[in-house]
């Protein structure tokens, strides 16, 4: 989620997909995944979980807004296995993580 220096022209939170397109979301800086096991959830299972953090990030960029009047823009959630040295070690901050 990254906050737009829009002032009055600020508007309500909006994903990637319903209007302008955003920044692009942070990518790693390394691809490994330090040997986990990506067959741990199935594609619907992740599906599922980044439906409900798209839901719940939409909510909270929506109440963000309401409370510093500036634009928020969000980027659709990707899903993936990763254990937590590996994240803070490869995406830069600021990032918004959630761990389940």
């Amino acid at each position: 989620m990254d906050l737009d220096g829009g002032g009055d022209t600020a508007g309500p939170a909006t994903s990637e997909s319903d209007s302008e397109a955003s920044a692009p979301a942070a990518e790693p800086a390394a691809s490994s995944n330090s040997g986990i096991d990506e067959s741990l959830l199935s594609d619907i299972e992740k599906d599922a979980i980044g439906e409900v953090a798209n839901i719940s990030m939409g909510t909270s960029a929506t109440t963000l807004y309401s409370l510093v009047n500036r634009k928020v823009n969000i980027t659709t959630p990707q899903v993936s296995l990763a254990n937590w040295e590996t994240v803070t070690e490869e995406y830069p901050a600021p990032c918004v993580f959630i761990q389940i």
